[in-house]
């Protein structure tokens, strides 16, 4: 890795060097300057640091930005461009002498010395006309300085690496500069190839250039060390940023760098040789690492019988492997936690023992969180719970309150009850859900992982707005955002994972719903296993499979659903699972029972103010129904009777989706209370109906937009 210099560098420099001749006409100046300003100062700015986020290749200036920025402007030169002169600019270099002979020469475009100035006045010589020179002190200037000593302080393989990365640089601009310069020595790579005769493919060529499409090469020349160390500046920036108020203009403050960032640095910092003073930030995943200090730890506890220090550290190693499921082949080896549940004993043992009521109560919390992800009793997980409850009264231990109320919500959830915020973003009250999350504290959001936690679900709550307003673009801004900010947690990463596959399916893009269902499967049985996010995972699926037209093949991921969901007691999920069976029954004709099986679940269903489930079961009587008045053609009461019904069930659908804003719903219903009344006979409502359609068809494909 470089110290300074890069392609894009002598590319910037040989712009500032025609921007120096004074062939930059006035009405060009402030254009130009606006580029060189934003690629040689720090990166300080909104504009740069969007640019920095954004661009794959941030820390380089590609090619196409100089053409987009000089192609447009005029040069003082009759029918030349800018983007003309750079190009020419650039090729001229056709050597590694000439890009010596470059390199000595731009020190003529800094102003002298005072001293040097006087003597050059006193001996006669006059300053070149027309020629403009740069202030030493200014930006420009002391860019032009730090690139010339910079390239005096190579050493020579360096050098050359330099103009072979240089050469692959300007290389997409080769067509372009021949055709506009068709006199030139015409040389992709260098005049003296060109002189002795040969080409790439001679020996000699082969020995000085070796191969030119060697990646490897190119990752160690295209990015200098200062280049790192303001990419890893602005990362730090970042991560150590707790700004939660301005959540709104800026969704990831104060977020743990990203898993392909993570990946990406360490590229870039493997491929260097001196590292950046800020690259410790870059050592991420070092969990094995780590893991060995606790083991050491573990053992002088066991020494010196520091049962606290003992006990914490059993803790933090079951949390670990909750959390870290990569890392469980490497605590499961040292042998010293077992299973989850000899781990979790041991620790309320010796809780008791030593009277560690905080341990104690984390564990039974635990306890009951490991019973509640396998879908065990349900009257053992409220035990649990309540003894933890008991526990926190009794000790007046606070610190463990908050998990103990997630639990307890999650605990509810399951049965079909929800807390007063779930319910708000259930049912469609997403300003009033988020008004809530605005009225908490700011003291309770000093630490950095409750405004994580806060900023996580803020942005899950306006994801779903936006998936139930068929607002893509903003969708897919959001879902990027939220894996920059998501919380290493078990439950946090399903949840976002899991409204990944429902934005996929609001776009259409089934295949890649699929793929990222089965990559969530294969994680859960890694160790991050949970019932109800199986149950999920099996619906979702059934419902692609509907949605693509072939509901038939979901039969046995819809019975094993709704078995799972039955005996662990996960109850939206098995009225989700019923619902899809429903829809099975009605392929294959059977009206009656799938009528039934949504009648007995619909009291449950709205119970749980869930307004998306409570459609979407509406929605699936009305098809049922109007099966039922299909077969019933010759008892004109009956049918009557059956479309009365579905009528009214449409209205209830229609209904529940206008409540959280849901527009395909609104579409949907729309469109089969049209075709209701165009088949009762009342073609007046039929076109009134149609044209509502319309109105809903037309701001959806709006919101679509991101308008």
């Amino acid at each position: 890795m470089a110290r300074y210099l890069t392609p894009s560098k002598i590319a910037l420099l040989a712009l500032v060097s025609i921007y120096s001749e004074g062939v930059v006409p006035n009405s060009a100046i402030v254009a130009l300057l606006s580029f060189f300003m934003t690629h040689v100062l720090p990166l300080d700015t909104l504009d740069a640091r969007r640019r920095a986020i954004d661009q794959e290749n941030a820390h380089t200036i590609s090619l196409e930005e100089f053409e987009e920025v000089t192609s447009s402007l005029a040069s003082s030169i009759p029918g030349r461009t800018v983007w003309d002169l750079f190009l020419k600019r650039i090729w001229q270099l056709d050597c590694v002498d000439s890009l010596e002979e470059f390199f000595t020469l731009v020190s003529d475009l800094i102003t002298k010395p005072r001293e040097e100035q006087i003597r050059e006045r006193s001996m006669g010589i006059v300053p070149e006309p027309g020629k403009m020179l740069l202030s030493r002190t200014s930006p420009l200037g002391m860019f032009v300085r730090r690139a010339q000593l910079e390239y005096a302080r190579l050493q020579f393989h360096d050098s050359v690496a330099l103009w072979r990365a240089f050469i692959k640089y300007r290389m997409p601009t080769y067509h372009t500069w021949a055709k506009r310069n068709p006199m030139n020595n015409q040389s992709k790579v260098d005049v003296n190839i060109v002189e002795l005769g040969l080409d790439l493919d001679s020996p000699l060529a082969k020995v000085i250039y070796g191969d030119l499409d060697d990646t490897e090469e190119d990752a160690k020349v295209a990015m200098s060390t200062k280049d790192m160390e303001k990419l890893l500046d602005f990362q730090v920036q970042e991560m150590q940023s707790n700004k939660w108020s301005q959540f709104l203009s800026s969704l990831g403050k104060g977020t743990r760098v990203t898993k392909e960032m993570r990946n990406k640095l360490q590229q870039m910092l493997a491929s260097g040789v001196a590292l950046p003073n800020l690259s410790h930030y870059a050592d991420f995943g070092c969990l094995g690492e780590a893991i060995s200090a606790m083991q050491e730890t573990i053992s002088i506890a066991r020494e010196t019988q520091d049962m606290h220090c003992l006990n914490y550290c059993i803790s933090w190693l079951y949390h670990c492997r909750r959390a870290y499921p990569d890392a469980l082949n490497v605590i499961q080896n040292t042998g010293m936690l077992g299973s989850d549940r000899e781990a979790l004993a041991f620790l309320k043992a010796k809780a008791r023992e030593n009277e560690m009521w905080t341990l104690l109560g984390t564990s039974l919390l635990s306890e009951a969180k490991l019973e509640l992800s396998y879908g065990e009793s349900i009257a053992s997980v409220f035990e649990h719970i309540a003894q933890a409850s008991h526990l926190n009264t009794s000790q007046n231990l606070n610190s463990s309150m908050g998990q103990l109320l997630v639990l307890q919500a999650a605990f509810f959830m399951r049965l079909g009850t929800n807390v007063e915020l779930q319910k708000l973003s259930l049912s469609g009250n997403y300003s009033q859900a988020l008004q809530q999350l605005e009225d908490i504290s700011p003291h309770t959001l000093h630490r950095l992982k409750n405004q994580q936690l806060w900023t996580f679900v803020c942005g899950l709550l306006k994801l779903r707005q936006q998936l139930h307003r068929d607002n893509k673009v903003a969708a897919e801004h959001l879902v990027t955002q939220l894996r920059a900010c998501v919380v290493n947690e078990p439950e946090h990463t399903a949840a976002l994972s899991l409204s990944e596959v429902e934005f996929l399916i609001c776009k259409g893009d089934y295949s890649a719903a699929l793929k990222l269902i089965e990559n969530i499967a294969k994680s859960t049985q890694q160790g991050l296993f949970d019932v109800a996010l199986q149950i999920k995972l099996l619906n979702l699926k059934a419902q692609i499979f509907q949605k693509t037209d072939q509901p038939e093949r979901a039969f046995s991921l819809v019975m094993r659903a709704a078995s799972i969901a039955y005996r662990s007691r996960v109850l939206p999920g098995l009225w989700e699972a019923l619902g899809n069976l429903a829809v099975i029954l009605m392929v294959f004709r059977e009206f009656e029972a799938a009528v039934d099986t949504l009648e007995s679940i619909m009291p449950q269903v709205l119970e749980g103010d869930d307004s998306v489930l409570a459609a979407r079961t509406y929605s699936l009587l009305v098809d049922a129904n109007m099966g039922l008045a299909g077969r019933t053609k010759q008892d004109m009461v009956r049918q009557k009777e059956y479309i009365a019904k579905a009528s009214e069930f449409i209205d209830c659908a229609f209904a529940e989706y206008s409540k959280v804003g849901n527009l395909n719903g609104q579409c949907e219903m729309t469109a089969k209370k049209a075709t209701l009344m165009h088949l009762s006979g009342d073609l007046a409502l039929a076109n009134d109906y149609a044209a509502r359609y319309l109105d809903f068809k037309r701001q959806a494909r709006m919101e679509a937009m991101g308008s």
